[in-house]
C-alpha cells in the first residue's frame, strides 16, 4: 500500500512538472507590458516609450523586414507624426491582444486595434485599422511588425498641399507674369 501511494505521488509530481507551457493566452505580463507601451505612445511620452524596446530592436512598419529600422528612427517618425496630428490614440473597445509561444519557443504578442487621429490641417478625424505583432525576449520588445493603411490620410494631405500651392500660385501669378512673362 505504501508503494502504491508513493508511486501515485510520484506520478502526480511528474505530471505537474511536465505540463506543457501555455502556447496561447489573452492574459500575460507581455500583453500588459505592450498596453503600457501603447499608453506611452498615445500620450506622446517618448522618454518612457523607448524604454519598452531592447537597444537592438528591429521595427518593421509597412515595409519588408530587410528594411527594418531601430527605435531611434521610429522615435523620429513618431515626432513627425505628432507635428501633423492634433491628437491620436488607440480606441480601447477595438483593441484585441493575444500572446502566443511558438513551437520554437518565441514569445509574440499580437495586437489588433483601431487608431484614431485628428489631422491638424483639416481638423478631420481618421480611423485606421492596425495590426502589430511584437516579439519579446527577456521582457523587452526585440521585433515589432506592424501594418496599417494610411492612404486616406496621404491622399488628404496631397489635396491640402495642392490647394495651398494653388492659392500660393494664384496670389503670386500677377507678380510673376510681370517679371517673367515668357514663363506664364
Amino acid at each position: 500500500m505504501n508503494k502504491v501511494a508513493t508511486l501515485g505521488f510520484a506520478a502526480v509530481l511528474f505530471i505537474a512538472h511536465n505540463e506543457p507551457k501555455r502556447q496561447y493566452t489573452q492574459q500575460s505580463e507581455e500583453i500588459e507590458f505592450y498596453k503600457e507601451s501603447l499608453e506611452a505612445y498615445d500620450n506622446k511620452d517618448w522618454e518612457s516609450f523607448v524604454t519598452f524596446y531592447a537597444d537592438t530592436a528591429i521595427i518593421i512598419h509597412n515595409i519588408i523586414e530587410s528594411k527594418g529600422i531601430d527605435i531611434s528612427e521610429v522615435l523620429q517618425k513618431n515626432k513627425r507624426d505628432e507635428a501633423i496630428f492634433s491628437r491620436w490614440r488607440f480606441i480601447d473597445r477595438y483593441s484585441q491582444f493575444e500572446m502566443v509561444v511558438t513551437d520554437d519557443g518565441k514569445t509574440w504578442v499580437n495586437f489588433r486595434g483601431v487608431r484614431e487621429g485628428v489631422l491638424k490641417a483639416n481638423n478631420k478625424k481618421y480611423m485606421v485599422p492596425t495590426q502589430i505583432n511584437i516579439e519579446f525576449v527577456e521582457g523587452k520588445i526585440v521585433k515589432e511588425i506592424g501594418y496599417w493603411d494610411f492612404s486616406a490620410i496621404a491622399i488628404e494631405l496631397e489635396v491640402i498641399n495642392e490647394s495651398r500651392n494653388l492659392v500660393f500660385n494664384r496670389s503670386l501669378g500677377p507678380v510673376c507674369r510681370s517679371i517673367f512673362p515668357s514663363e506664364f
